[in-house]
């Protein structure tokens, strides 16, 4: 991709707010675990999913599916949608 692209899809709002509500919904999962105390290794462990991925997921580097979420629900024993609430 030359410059020129790279910069219409960096200024564009979709893409933006795209990647605003993963980095939201990374942040909600952080506080969501601390709350629960629980390490990153234990919340991995408990949604059956690497510890490297959820990291990614915390930082908001990774998009997670809708399977992984759930998992991570789960584990953290909350509804799906407390973590699409980004009220903190």
């Amino acid at each position: 991709m030359n410059k020129k692209s790279f910069q219409f899809y960096k200024s564009d709002s979709h893409i933006n707010e795209h990647i605003n509500l993963i980095q939201k919904l990374g942040k909600k999962i952080a506080y969501l675990r601390k709350n629960k105390k629980f390490s990153q290794e234990r919340l991995s462990e408990k949604a059956n999913i690497s510890v490297i991925y959820l990291g990614k997921v915390e930082r908001g580097e990774a998009n997670p599916t809708l399977d992984k979420l759930i998992k991570i629900a789960k584990a953290l024993d909350v509804e799906i949608a407390e973590i699409f609430s980004f009220t903190l």
